[in-house]
């Protein structure tokens, strides 16, 4: 995520970034993900996020934790 912040910060902070900025920031850190993954990734925040049709994404969205209240203690 530190990536994908610096690349945030650059733009001024807005919160978000757009899919190929995202694209090139998992690419930073993980420079031997080949193109077919990339996409796949990229799909799958699109559609973790609701940004199908969206410019830009939050990707801060991606890192929060689900907190579903659930106790599962017996």
């Amino acid at each position: 995520m530190n990536q994908l912040t610096s690349i945030d910060v650059e733009k001024g902070n807005p919160g978000k970034i757009t899919k190929s900025e995202l694209m090139s920031g998992i690419q930073t850190v993980f420079p031997n993900v080949d193109e077919e993954s990339m996409t796949g990734l990229v799909k799958a925040a699109e559609l973790e996020l609701d940004a199908q049709n969206a410019e830009e994404i939050d990707y801060k969205e991606m890192f929060k934790e689900v907190n579903t209240g659930i106790c599962d203690h017996n």
